[in-house]
Parts: structure tokens; C-alpha cells; sequence
């Protein structure tokens, strides 16, 4: 990973947090609360473990937990504690990581081994001179966490001070009810962005890495590397999602129309998605004819489309189950697109909410832990802004069928 760190390392330096004095309060406000929550669930997303994020009341020089990947914000516990007191605690006074491999034989974290804590990583947030909060992960193994998780938490804590410093700025500025729309694009634009800044970088690094021409790999580095990588780029759709979505909300959100053939644009996508399936011991068909005429359409946002439904599918369809992607044009009428898989399936009374921004069905959720229930939202965005709609049909255990239709004749939804 010596690549990797080096890139890093510079991006750190390119990166460095100017110290700024902020009004501090004991709870950030409503725009990098938002904020700081996406930015832990993408944490979660990228390590595969439980994450929480600490932060510092200077009002009463108090920590507490301000937000867990895997504990709805209403059923958080808002525990207290003073800095130099537990993992946090001491992160928050030393200002540097550590990292606890076997939480298991050290008398320091004895009542985390009761909640079947094994190994720990926790990240200082820096703002400027200051320590603002931490971010930890945990996982039930002992030495879950590698060099690169290390890295990859501490890229995701500055994200997080530089959504508090450009979000305690915003604030200062602005009365209640007065904020300008832009300014808030600006601000998630800048999230999408620093999101997306290092992990093209680790990406670059590590495909440099996997081609050997740093050196031979052993195949457990590659396997190690190969996740990471595919890692890297789910966060990577995770800030497109966030920005388009928000994009839509202020009016900003734009479409670049050209001739598309569709069978072109799912085998990117099956592309891309191939490691993750083999990962899965999943298959991936494209069934779309290479004859079918060309559509007027976004080629790009159509792949996004496709990339959010067949990684969706992927997650909830079993070892040994299949994907099949179709596509069929009526005459005169709109074409249709369809991702069918036999997984888990939606139930039906979850259906008409599926489609929502943080939705995620009953079934999912006891599924897998990971995701944070944007990916179909951003589909039906992107579907409807070319003038089209999409559905699922699906009946719980008996697998899904992702539909979306695209119009002959192109035409422009109302924002």
C-alpha cells in the first residue's frame, strides 16, 4: 500500500485545514448534521463495520455520541463523557489515531468486550489546532482493520471537519429562513467532491498496484487490494447520488441528450459491476439486443441507472442466483428496461416507498447492513428527468423485476 499512502500523504498536504474561530455548540446545525450522517454511513459503507462519530460540547467540555451507523438517531443513546475517558476520550486529548486489535486481552476496553467488541479504530477530527470530535469503527474480529482502513477513516474525518468549518460558515452568515439554495448545492457539492478526490486517487494507486509494476502480489494482497478498490468505487456512487439528488432539489440538475445504444450502455455497467458479483458468487446477463434502435437519451445517467439496480440486486440475490438485464421497444411507445433478479424480493407494501430518499425495505435491512437507501432514489430521479417512470414488481422470496421506460419522443419534466 506504499503507493497509496503516498497519495495520501500528498493530498493531505494539498488539503491542509486552516484554523478559523467558530461559534462552537453543543450540537451542529441542521445542514452539517445532514451532512455528518451521510458521511458516517459512508464510512460504515467503505470499512464494513459499525461506526459512530463523537463530538466536543465546549459549552460544558463534554463528548458525547452524536451519531451511529447502525442506530436510528431516535433510539441513540446521547451518552456523555469527558475527554480522556474511554477510546474517544483519548483520542480527543491526543490528537492522533489508535488502533486496537484485540480489545479482548487489553484491561483498558474490558467493558467494550461485553458488547462483543474485538478490534477498534478511532480517527481524531481536526479542525485547524483543535480536536472537534472522532470518528470510530469496531467490528466483533479481532485485527479486523488493515493499513488502508486506517487511511480511508481518516480521509472521511476531514471530510467531516470541512463540512463543520463550511457549514459553521454558512450559518454565521445567513439568518434562519434567509439561506440562499446555491449555497447549499455549494456545500454538498463540496462534500461529492472531497468524496471523490481521494478515492480516485486511492483507485489510481491501487490499479497501479494490482498491474505489478510495483511488484509481484501475493493473492491474498490481491484479494485485500481487489476490495478496496471495489470499496472506493461504491463511495464513488454514493457521492454522485448525494449530488444529484440534491441537484434536482435546488434546480440544477442537467441532462446531456444524445443517441444511445442500449446494449452498449448495460455492458458498461455489467462491466463494472462484475467484480462485485463474482464476489457475491452472483451472475450478471446482458439480454439486451445489439439491435435494438438507438434511444435519445443521457448515455451516462442511463449507466448510473443501471449501475444503482444491478448493484442493488446484486446485495439481495442469493450465491448461485442470477441477474438478467432486458430491454424491448414498442412500436411508436416508450422503451423499456428491466433488471430481473431471484432474491429476496420487496414486500408488497413497502413498494410504493421503495423508490424514496433513505428508504430501505424491512426484508433488506435483516439482509445486509450495508447501504444507506439512495441508489433507487437517484434511479427514479434520473428516469423521471428524461421524461420516463420506473416500478418494481416483486413479491417477497420470489425475486425482483426493476422496470423503467424511456420515452421515444424526449421531453422535459418540470422541476
Amino acid at each position: 500500500m506504499g503507493a497509496t499512502k503516498l497519495v495520501i500523504e500528498r493530498l493531505d498536504a494539498a488539503a491542509e485545514l486552516r484554523e478559523i474561530g467558530l461559534k462552537r455548540r453543543g450540537e451542529p446545525s441542521p445542514i452539517a448534521a445532514r451532512s455528518l450522517e451521510l458521511i458516517l454511513r459512508a464510512s460504515s459503507a467503505a470499512l464494513g463495520s459499525r461506526c459512530s462519530l463523537c463530538l466536543l460540547d465546549t459549552a460544558c467540555d463534554e463528548m458525547f455520541v452524536f451519531a451511529s451507523s447502525h442506530v436510528p438517531a431516535s433510539k441513540l443513546r446521547r451518552a456523555r463523557f469527558k475527554p480522556g475517558h474511554g477510546l474517544a476520550g483519548r483520542v480527543m486529548c491526543s490528537g492522533r489515531p489508535v488502533y486496537v486489535r484485540d480489545a479482548r486481552g487489553d484491561d483498558r476496553f474490558l467493558p467494550l468486550g461485553r458488547r462483543r467488541i474485538s478490534s477498534l479504530l478511532c480517527v481524531p477530527i481536526h479542525l485547524g489546532n483543535e480536536v472537534v470530535g472522532c470518528i470510530t469503527a469496531v467490528s466483533p474480529r479481532p485485527r479486523a482493520f488493515r493499513a488502508d482502513c486506517l487511511e480511508a477513516l481518516a480521509s472521511f474525518a476531514r471530510l467531516a471537519a470541512s463540512v463543520i468549518e463550511r457549514a459553521d460558515e454558512f450559518e454565521a452568515n445567513w439568518a434562519p429562513g434567509e439561506a440562499d439554495r446555491s449555497d447549499i448545492i455549494d456545500l454538498l457539492g463540496m462534500i461529492s467532491h472531497e468524496l471523490r478526490t481521494p478515492l480516485n486517487a486511492v483507485s489510481a494507486s491501487i490499479d497501479i498496484i494490482l498491474s505489478e509494476r510495483a511488484g509481484t502480489l501475493k493473492p491474498l494482497q490481491r484479494e485485500f487490494l481487489k476490495s478496496a478498490r471495489l470499496s472506493a468505487k461504491h463511495i464513488l456512487r454514493l457521492a454522485e447520488d448525494i449530488l444529484d439528488l440534491y441537484c434536482a432539489e435546488v434546480g440544477q440538475f442537467r441532462l446531456s441528450r444524445g443517441p444511445v445504444g442500449l446494449h452498449d450502455v448495460v455492458a458498461r455497467a455489467v462491466e463494472q459491476l462484475e467484480p462485485l458479483a463474482l464476489q457475491a458468487q452472483v451472475s450478471l446477463h446482458n439480454r439486451v439486443d445489439t439491435s435494438l434502435p438507438s434511444i435519445l437519451a443521457d448515455g451516462r445517467r442511463l449507466e448510473q441507472v443501471l449501475v444503482n439496480l444491478i448493484g442493488n440486486a446484486i446485495k439481495f440475490t442469493h450465491q448461485d442466483g442470477g441477474i438478467y438485464v432486458y430491454a424491448m421497444r414498442r412500436d411508436g411507445g416508450p422503451t423499456v428496461i428491466s433488471v430481473k433478479d431471484d432474491g429476496i424480493g420487496v414486500p408488497l407494501e413497502e413498494q410504493s416507498k421503495i423508490f424514496d430518499s433513505f428508504c430501505r425495505a424491512s426484508n433488506a435491512l435483516r439482509h445486509v447492513s450495508s447501504g444507506i437507501g439512495l441508489g433507487l432514489a437517484a434511479a427514479k430521479l434520473i428516469v423521471e428527468q428524461h421524461g420516463g417512470t420506473i416500478w418494481v414488481e416483486s413479491s417477497p422470496g420470489g425475486g425482483s423485476t426493476f422496470c423503467f421506460s424511456i420515452p421515444s419522443t424526449p421531453s422535459i419534466p418540470s422541476m
